[in-house]
């Protein structure tokens, strides 16, 4: 991909390795298990004197235009950015179930994609 060589970061930009997407399984509904994001910002202005990134959560939203995991999905999609060879519709993303005794799962990216920005 463009902007990537290695291990090292070409951009001060919001990369695939800075988003973490999990399904976490809702105790209010169990017909289905929801999203939730959590994005680390580590360039933003001040950074420099912030030893910590800081970190935002997201949780799905019933309108869509206002539903940020909406919105980072399709990127997703668009940039075949998952690791699981499966997810390649919204409707597969959003419908993955967590599997096991566990409350939450991470949906994984291709190692070639952490360090591609999101939006380009």
């Amino acid at each position: 991909m463009g902007g990537v060589e290695g291990d090292t970061r070409l951009y001060d930009a919001l990369c695939y390795e800075d988003v973490r997407l999990l399904v976490v399984h809702d105790p209010d509904n169990s017909v289905r298990d929801v999203l939730a994001m959590e994005v680390k910002l580590s360039h933003h202005k001040g950074h420099n004197k912030r030893p910590k990134p800081t970190i935002f959560f997201f949780t799905e939203v019933d309108d869509p235009i206002f539903c940020a995991i909406t919105h980072f999905v399709s990127l997703a999609l668009a940039d075949d950015a998952f690791e699981a060879s499966s997810l390649t519709t919204p409707k597969r993303v959003f419908e993955h179930k967590i599997r096991g005794p566990v409350n939450c799962t991470e949906l994984h990216w291709k190692e070639e994609m952490l360090k591609t920005p999101i939006f380009r």
